[in-house]
């Protein structure tokens, strides 16, 4: 494995990677969004399959038949990036 300097967001979405990561979501504005970016830019993550789904679970009558048919019904094999967003956080 070679060395890379990366920053935090880039450090996580490289470990996704590497640690053969099959889906990853992430919610628009967040730091999350900095890391979903680099994996779908990422030739190696290409090289690998890893595809972006824009998916919103809310429109969905069968969320968890809808997502398992996108990976041939196998499942995923999730790393799942979540940041807490203050105004979120806030309200609970």
């Amino acid at each position: 494995m070679s060395k890379l300097l990366l920053l935090g967001d880039e450090a996580i979405a490289q470990a996704f990677i590497d640690a053969g990561g099959s889906a990853i979501n992430s919610y628009p504005g967040t730091p999350s969004t900095q890391i979903t970016e680099y994996v779908i830019k990422s030739k190696e993550a290409k090289e690998k399959g890893i595809e972006l789904h824009f998916v919103n679970t809310g429109e969905i009558d069968d969320p968890v038949a809808y997502l398992r048919k996108l990976s041939g019904d196998t499942g995923f094999d999730d790393v799942l990036c979540y940041t807490p967003v203050a105004a979120v956080v806030e309200q609970s």
